[in-house]
C-alpha cells in the first residue's frame, strides 16, 4: 500500500514548523501518525518526505542499494552548511572512494593513538577552573572538541604545552569502564546531536514494510524518534544508563551517528572523545546546575544543542591518585 500525506497544512508552514520547533514537531507527528509518517518540509513544492522510526523500517532503508537512491537531490538544501564538495553530496563510487580515504584516520590503531592527546587537551582547557566558578559547559565542551580536531585530525598544535601536562590516566583503561560507556550511550540516546540520518530520494520505486514509495519520495530514518520508542526503550524520557548494561540494542534501534553505508565516519572517534573528556573532567571536578530551569534541545544549524548552553558551577576535587579513576 502507498503511504499518503499525513499532514495537510501547506508545505511552507510545515517547513517553518520543523525549523522552529524540530523536536516538538516530530514528537507530535509520531504521537498522531505512528512510526511512519509523511511530511513536506523542503519549502514550497516540497516532495513527500517520509520519516521512519520503526527498527524494521530503519533496517530496510539502510539496506536499499545506493543505485536506487539519489542522495545529492535529497540533501541539496544542506549545501550552504556543508559546502559544495562535502562527502555528504557524493554519489556511488565517488562517495565510497572518499570514505575509504578518510576512514583509517578514525579507526583502529590510529584512533588509539589519539587517546593521550584527548586527555591532555581536556586537562589544558579546564586547568583554570576553580571552585565556585560559573561556566557554560556547552561552550567549554565545544572548545575541547575544536582543540582535539585541530590537534589529532589536522595536526595543528599550540606549541609544547600539550607535552608538559603530567599525570594523564591510561586512555584505553578509561574507555573500558562499563558504566561510563552506558552513561555516554544513554546521553546520546536521549539527546542525539542530529535528529535524522542522511535523507535519500527514491529514483524509481522501493517497498518497505508493505509500503510503496515512488520516484522523488525522500526517505528519512529518524534518529530522535527511534531512540524514544517506548516499545524499544521503556520510559524513554527517563535517563537510565542501566538499560545499556542489561541489553544490547541493534544498529536499527540505536544509531546516534546514523547507519548503513552512509553512517558517520567519525562515530568511533566521537565516542572515544566523549568518554575520555567526560572521565577526565569528572575525575577532577564536581559540576552542578546553577538553577533548576529545565534544559531543552534547540536547533543550531543542522544539529541539536542544549538551550542556554547549560550553566554550571565548578567544585574542584582533592587531587586523587592516578589509579583512582580506574577502580570504579
Amino acid at each position: 500500500m502507498k503511504v499518503l500525506d499525513n499532514l495537510r497544512t501547506p508545505s511552507l508552514l510545515q517547513t517553518l514548523q520543523l525549523i522552529a520547533q524540530p523536536t516538538k514537531t516530530l514528537e507530535n507527528c509520531a504521537a498522531k501518525y505512528g512510526d511512519i509518517f509523511t511530511m513536506r518540509v523542503m519549502g514550497l513544492k516540497s516532495p513527500p518526505i517520509v520519516f521512519f522510526s520503526h527498527p524494521q523500517a530503519i533496517s530496510d532503508c539502510f539496506a536499499i542499494p545506493a543505485k536506487k537512491l539519489d542522495f545529492k537531490k535529497a540533501t541539496h538544501v544542506f549545501k550552504p552548511l556543508f559546502g559544495e564538495n562535502s562527502i555528504v553530496f557524493k554519489e556511488a563510487r565517488s562517495h565510497q572512494q572518499q570514505r575509504q580515504l578518510l576512514l583509517p584516520a578514525f579507526h583502529g590503531d590510529n584512533l588509539k593513538s589519539y587517546g593521550q592527546a584527548i586527555c591532555q587537551i581536556t586537562e589544558e582547557v579546564t586547568q583554570n577552573w576553580t571552585s565556585g566558578t560559573d561556566i557554560c559547559i556547552h561552550s567549554f565542551m565545544s572548545n575541547i572538541t575544536l582543540e582535539i580536531i585541530l590537534k589529532v585530525v589536522f595536526g595543528i598544535t599550540h606549541g609544547a604545552r600539550y607535552n608538559t601536562l603530567a599525570d594523564i590516566t591510561n586512555p584505553e583503561a578509561i574507555t573500558q569502564l562499563s558504566y561510563l560507556n552506558a552513561v555516554c550511550q544513554e546521553t546520546l540516546r536521549i539527546h542525539p546531536i542530529a535528529l535524522i540520518c542522511t535523507p535519500r530520494m527514491v529514483k524509481d520505486r522501493v517497498e518497505m514494510m508493505g509500503h510503496e514509495f515512488t520516484s522523488e519520495t525522500v526517505l528519512v530514518p529518524c534518529i530522535y524518534l527511534a531512540h524514544r520508542r517506548a516499545e524499544t526503550y521503556p520510559e524513554p524520557e527517563q535517563f537510565r544508563p542501566e538499560r545499556f548494561l542489561n541489553q544490547k540494542f541493534s544498529p536499527y534501534e540505536y544509531f546516534p551517528f546514523g547507519g548503513g553505508y552512509r553512517g558517520c565516519i567519525g562515530a568511533a572517534f566521537s565516542m572515544y572523545e566523549i568518554k575520555l573528556a567526560t572521565a577526565i573532567i569528572l575525575s577532577r571536578f564536581e559540576l552542578s546546575l546553577t538553577d533548576k530551569r529545565p534544559v531543552h534541545p534547540v536547533r543550531r544549524g543542522i544539529t541539536i544543542v542544549p538551550s542556554g548552553g547549560v550553566k554550571m558551577v565548578v567544585t574542584k576535587k582533592a587531587k586523587l591518585k592516578k589509579q583512582t579513576i580506574l577502580s570504579t
